[in-house]
């Protein structure tokens, strides 16, 4: 961003000096060193030896320039800002409220209008959360495996496989990526091993374990919830529409706190804390916080002396004799 700037100054102030001289107009290569001469510190006559290349290259002018970095440092901001979910999911939000109030006031059309595009907003949304992300690529995978020229597809099934684990650990939404880089380690191994009987076994188990994954159910639920709507506005049910859309708004609150969360599941065998054991079962008690399969059910606490105790630290000093 700084460097942008400076740039930017700089073309605008060798605009500046070759718009006011007098007399008979100096040679590129004159202007080029008298540029070069006025600024002593290294990083900007760095800068401005790239601006003249670039002129000199391009043809274009010092304005053109100017601008050219200007749009440039536009998509910088943009690029840094939200993430795509972060972005559609507050559009699926403002979109939701315009329905409810459409309802309210008996506007059925663009109630309608606005039900069907936050319904495309959320099937958006599946496609775009880490989960919906790396099922895509594994599906890719299983696919390729599933061919009867499968040496000749095996090429494709391992890209796909490392393409999930991209998404596994590089997502910029980390709170709700699926906790799979293990897996997807050893998965990629077994298919450049060779080994794909075996390798798209564990591609399916794969899909099945993200398939489950909170995001998704959460985005399902609520896709599910805005059909409902649809076909009660279909009888001018507007009690029962407004239900619907309560349930689908909870619904988003819960997206958007896990959205804002500190990563739930780390790598071992940790117990979980406090925190979150609340989330673990959300909805319908099934589904764990990793998606990676069911939720264990809450137990009555151990006995003194058992595991539990013991992985407690203080609470456990506090009771040995």
């Amino acid at each position: 961003m700084h460097r942008y700037r400076l740039c930017i100054s700089l073309i605008i102030v060798a605009a500046v000096i070759a718009g006011c001289q007098k007399g008979p107009l100096p040679t590129e290569a004159e202007k080029a060193q008298k540029l070069l001469a006025t600024y002593k510190d290294p990083e900007q006559q760095e800068i401005l030896e790239g601006i003249l290349k670039q002129q000199r290259t391009t043809g274009s002018t010092l304005t053109g320039l100017a601008k050219d970095m200007a749009r440039r440092e536009a998509m910088e901001a943009v690029s840094a800002g939200p993430t795509p979910v972060q972005s559609d999911f507050g559009v699926a939000r403002e979109l939701l409220v315009s329905a409810r109030r459409a309802v309210q006031s008996e506007n059925w059309d663009d109630a309608r209008g606005y039900l069907g595009r936050v319904q495309a907003t959320i099937y958006a949304l599946m496609a775009e959360v880490p989960a919906g992300q790396i099922r895509t690529h594994l599906e890719r995978a299983a696919s390729a495996l599933s061919g009867s020229s499968i040496g000749i597809q095996a090429d494709l099934a391992s890209i796909s496989v490392l393409a999930a684990l991209d998404v596994a650990l590089k997502n910029e939404d980390a709170p709700i990526v699926p906790d799979l880089a293990r897996g997807l380690e050893k998965t990629k191994k077994t298919v450049d091993q060779g080994k794909y009987k075996t390798a798209r076994k564990e591609i399916d188990e794969f899909i099945g374990t993200v398939s489950t994954h909170r995001t998704l159910v959460m985005l399902e639920r609520a896709a599910s919830g805005v059909r409902g709507a649809m076909d009660a506005m279909e009888r001018e049910a507007g009690l029962v529409v407004i239900a619907e859309l309560d349930q689908v708004s909870e619904l988003f609150t819960k997206f958007a706190a896990t959205l804002r969360a500190a990563p739930l599941t780390q790598p071992g065998p940790e117990p979980s804390t406090e925190k979150e054991k609340p989330e673990a079962v959300a909805e319908t008690g099934t589904v764990s916080e990793t998606g990676a399969g069911p939720a264990e059910e809450t137990a009555s606490p151990p006995a003194e002396g058992g595991p539990e105790a013991e992985a407690t630290g203080p609470e456990r000093t506090g009771r040995r004799r």
